[in-house]
């Protein structure tokens, strides 16, 4: 909302002023009137700034004709990134005549040559080095995998893969897509324009792909009659296992015409000739049981292959532990208990439980599952067991039918630093009557900042930085709460700091109104004063003197004034009789466009609080 204007005949004696001095004060302090209040903006977020552009690729090299499209990055000040950048840059190529280059960063092969194509945004820029070759090379040869042939039954089908041989020495494989893909018998087998050839009836064909002229081809045999199992091997076709140890054996199927089918494990039947050695599953993966020798068998359609395994009597489990060995949960609460194997051999296993027999002796207060976790189910008592074979250990479990209670709140980080606009996320740990601790809680507290003004936090814990100064972020459930101090600092650029005074428009160097002047000091705060002389002008005031206070802050391209005091007086023809005082609301105002066009001269526009708008201010250093 635009702030009042001053009465009528405050108006006209205003406009007397010079137009520049006016427009400073009310762009940098919100404007004139009789007292009107207006809530102060949010202050704006410090945005991140361009630090560099990439280009990607850096080096391409086309051919005359040919184009490549290369790809800005912009990378910011917050260490973020933007991809692409290409319609946020301006493209400039140094040898159109070589290589032209679009508005999106596409380049054009024209000449032989090198050109290097820029991408910039302001002063910022990236570049890439194009060559140009004369010519483009030429296809030499087509090349077919498999190149000699298959042989298939009807149904069964085959893809080729095309490659492609240049006179440059290069390759591009699968070049499927580029060639011309046809059998010269289609009712004996057709191919698609991918390669693949599907066998029709019984006969024989001839693939040919073809391009610029160029063809190759690879003969294509149809069966009528599927082909029969001849044999079946494994692999492996011995092992050496020690008890509890386990092996996949994988088998391959070898058919009558030639081809082979692997894995060919679930097609096979699979037994041990000594089961109490080693057993074999449906799928082929044997388990050692106990010391000997037994001979695993794959069979199928009257065929079969066979491998020895081996098991050595190796060590064995003497003892087993649990950790923990005793917990406390209330219901609902689960435990993971982790089992060690001690081996006779002095080594040790950790985690074993997938091979432990898992039990406990009162499932309505506690079950556990085959991997050794825990479930609280009702209040009561129950010992859990490990087991293997003969050896077993347990571990006790104690269920209590209350829930904990929140003890205390702790923050992480407990203190943070900042600047404005920026955001840090803290996490509240809940602490619990059973010892338990629930990270992270954040959720389940209320956050409160002391200052929203300088930092405000949401219903996550997450702060964002507004203004220099300090705040408490506060979490708080019921009773308990626990506290982060955060510190927002307001970055400024020291090339600021001194008094700048106010000069004419347009002319730089016009000192006439060296009576309006800014005051940046080294701790990040401002004064802003201006005086006026009427003169023996017609009109209400004689004299007319403003003070403004604050803190300031700029990022590249704007100074951002967090008003606190403003105060302007207006004095009688007298120019001493005080007949008018303003004291304006505080606030959030901006210059923009800064710039420095002159050694010690500051440029920049009113923020469009101004109700007699000038455009540029410009200032000069003392």
């Amino acid at each position: 909302m635009r702030p009042a204007a001053p009465p009528p005949y405050c108006l006209r004696a205003l406009r007397l002023l010079l137009p520049g001095a006016l427009s400073l004060l009310i762009a940098a302090c919100g404007g004139g009137g009789g007292g009107s209040s207006t809530p102060p903006p949010t202050p704006p977020p410090t945005a991140p700034t361009l630090t560099s552009i990439t280009l990607a690729p850096s080096g391409p090299t086309l051919n005359v004709g040919a184009s490549a499209d290369i790809q800005a990055t912009g990378h910011f000040s917050d260490g973020s990134t933007v991809t692409p950048y290409d319609s946020s840059v301006t493209w400039v190529s140094s040898a159109p005549g070589t290589a032209s280059v679009s508005a999106s960063g596409l380049v054009s092969g024209v000449a032989a040559g090198t050109a290097t194509i820029t991408a910039a945004k302001g002063a910022i820029q990236g570049s890439a080095v194009v060559t140009v070759n004369a010519s483009s090379a030429v296809l030499t040869s087509i090349a077919l995998n498999p190149a000699a042939g298959v042989t298939l039954n009807v149904g069964q089908t085959a893809d080729f893969t095309a490659t492609a041989n240049w006179s440059n020495g290069t390759s591009t494989v699968p070049y499927d897509s580029s060639v011309t893909w046809t059998t010269n018998l289609p009712n004996v087998a057709t191919v698609n324009s991918a390669g693949v050839v599907t066998a029709v009836a019984a006969g024989s064909a001839i693939l040919t792909a073809s391009a610029n002229g160029l063809n190759t081809t690879a003969a294509i045999t149809v069966s009528t009659s599927s082909p029969t199992l001849t044999s079946i091997t494994l692999n492996p076709i011995s092992s050496a296992l020690n008890i509890g140890q386990t092996v996949d054996i994988a088998a391959t199927g070898h058919l009558s015409n030639g081809t082979t089918d692997s894995p060919y494990d679930t097609r096979v039947t699979w037994t041990s000739s000594a089961p109490a050695v080693a057993t074999v599953d449906s799928i082929g993966v044997v388990t050692a049981q106990t010391a000997g020798t037994t001979t695993i068998t794959a069979s199928a359609s009257g065929v079969s292959g066979t491998a020895t395994i081996t098991v050595n009597a190796g060590p064995t489990v003497t003892s087993i532990s649990l950790d923990p060995a005793s917990a406390t949960l209330n219901v609902g609460q689960t435990v993971d208990i982790t089992s060690t194997a001690n081996w006779s051999n002095g080594t040790s296993t950790v985690p074993y439980d997938s091979n432990l027999a898992w039990t406990s002796s009162a499932p309505s207060v506690a079950t556990v599952n085959a991997g050794g976790v825990v479930t609280a189910v009702a209040a009561g008592s129950t010992t859990i067991t490990a087991r293997l074979g003969s050896v077993s250990r347990t571990a006790a479990i104690t269920v209590s039918a209350t829930a904990p209670t929140l003890t205390s709140i702790t923050l992480n980080p407990t203190t943070a630093t900042g600047s404005a606009g920026q955001t840090m996320d803290i996490t509240a740990t809940g602490h619990f009557s059973d010892g338990s601790v629930v990270t992270p809680y954040d959720a389940q507290v209320a956050w409160a900042s002391s200052a929203p003004t300088v930092a405000t936090v949401n219903a996550s814990g997450f702060v964002t930085a507004v203004w220099r100064g300090t705040a408490l972020i506060t979490a708080t459930k019921g009773a308990l709460s626990a506290t982060c101090t955060v510190t927002v600092n307001q970055p400024y650029d020291a090339t600021l700091v001194g008094r700048w005074l106010f000069v004419g428009i347009p002319n730089p160097f016009d000192y006439s109104n060296a009576a309006t002047q800014y005051t940046f000091n080294s701790n990040g705060t401002f004064t802003y004063f201006l005086t006026k002389d009427f003169g023996n002008t017609s009109g209400p005031y004689g004299k007319v003197e403003a003070v403004h206070m604050g803190s300031f802050s700029n990022t590249s391209n704007q100074i951002i004034f967090n008003c606190t005091s403003h105060v302007t007086n207006y004095y009688g023809v007298d120019k001493q009789t005080l007949v008018y005082q303003t004291i304006m609301t505080p606030g959030i105002h901006v210059h923009t466009d800064v710039s420095f066009p002159y050694v010690n001269v500051l440029r920049s526009r009113n923020d469009g609080f101004d109700f007699m708008n000038t455009g540029l201010l410009d200032h000069t250093k003392q």
